[in-house]
């Protein structure tokens, strides 16, 4: 699977991602070259308090648009989920941090 990515914003993700020690995911139309889409959209697995995944949620988008004027939306589960939860994490066509690596395909 490749992923859509300028170099900038490569370089900006992994940068605002890099001290999430959470399960990563890049979905969305960034995942489908084959797609146009505008966002980068972003899920964290996570069983933080609900402050502390807020103020990781605004860190992560803080640290990429320092770098970058592209829209990134970050979406944070619990890693027990509740069923329309798993439901939504089922359907995403999704790429794992350690895939973003070796998906990643130059815009």
């Amino acid at each position: 699977m490749n992923i859509r990515l300028s170099p900038k914003e490569f370089h900006s993700l992994s940068e605002s991602l890099e001290n999430i020690q959470d399960e990563v995911f890049l979905y969305g139309s960034r995942t489908d070259i084959d797609k146009k889409g505008w966002d980068i959209d972003v899920l964290l697995i996570s069983d933080q308090t609900p402050k502390e995944t807020l103020e990781k949620k605004l860190l992560v988008t803080r640290i990429f648009q320092r770098n970058t004027d592209q829209k990134i939306d970050v979406t944070i589960l619990p890693s027990k989920r509740d069923e329309n939860q798993e439901r939504f994490f089922r359907s995403l066509s999704k790429v794992e941090r350690w895939q973003i690596k070796t998906s990643y395909k130059i815009e």
